[in-house]
């Protein structure tokens, strides 16, 4: 191995551990962020004609649970829904009033 390939595999790995540390701040920073998910960085060994070439970042992973996260989903839906079926109630209520008020005392009056 010669010294270009050496720096070059020591350069590389220098930028996959500055990549890391983005990542690791990143999560750290974002812990208490309500719907953040933390992230893992994918590394892998970079081989160039056989020999060793470092290390490739191979991409950014969010580490989330799919079923929690459908869960999570469902139960905002159905309070969504309830809200809105409480506002039509609510909506309805005002519309007819108090007994001798409202709507069905303007139809009984007609």
């Amino acid at each position: 191995m010669g010294i270009t390939s050496a720096l070059n595999n020591a350069n590389s790995g220098l930028a996959a551990s500055a990549r890391a540390v983005q990542v690791v701040s990143a999560n750290i920073a974002n812990a208490l962020t309500p719907g953040y998910a933390a992230r893992r960085l994918d590394l892998s060994a970079a081989v160039l004609g056989g020999t060793g070439g470092g290390v490739r970042v191979d991409g950014v992973t969010r580490l989330v649970d799919p079923i929690l996260l459908g869960l999570q989903r469902d139960a905002g839906a159905s309070v969504a829904s309830g809200d809105a079926t409480a506002a039509f109630w609510q909506r309805l209520e005002t519309s007819l009033g108090q007994p001798g008020e409202g709507l069905s005392a303007a139809l009984s009056a007609f």
